[in-house]
């Protein structure tokens, strides 16, 4: 039986959500939702809609794709391997799709419109920029984080 720390880190260390996922989670991206800003990486700020189980990653500029592509496929092998080792212990979000340059603005015209950009004023989308979407972690509960 695991300590309770182990059990802990375990729970922290885990994509799987402390807090139930809403009963309508949406585990694909579509162009209804409308998704806002909840967090910012070194190369891109995250995105997701609130009853979405996947996050979109925009990169910071569109003068730098090779970082987002970049991650795009570190992350992959990073899930690839641990899917084909079976490890059910390690859990890694799943990525779940990558558009590149070369086909972001016809992306963008079908879904920049739903980005909730008033939550972070100084974010906008008058130039395309590739966009990396992957399966979204949720937040910890405040007792997964030793929170009375």
């Amino acid at each position: 039986m695991p300590s309770s720390s182990a059990s802990a880190l375990g729970r922290l260390l885990s994509i799987q959500p402390t807090k139930p996922n809403p009963p309508n989670a949406n585990p694909r991206y579509t162009a209804s939702d409308s998704p806002r800003s909840i967090g910012s990486g070194s190369c891109g700020r995250i995105y997701a809609a609130d009853d979405s189980r996947v996050a979109l990653k925009v990169a910071h500029s569109p003068s730098t794709p090779g970082q987002l592509w970049n991650d795009y496929v570190m992350h992959t092998h990073t899930w690839e391997a641990v899917q084909k080792l079976q490890l059910d212990e390690v859990r890694v979000p799943q990525p779940r799709f990558y558009v590149p340059g070369d086909e972001d603005a016809a992306w963008w015209q079908r879904h920049a419109h739903t980005f909730d950009v008033h939550n972070d004023p100084s974010e906008h989308f008058a130039e395309t920029r590739p966009v990396l979407a992957m399966e979204r972690i949720f937040p910890l509960s405040d007792e997964s984080c030793g929170s009375s």
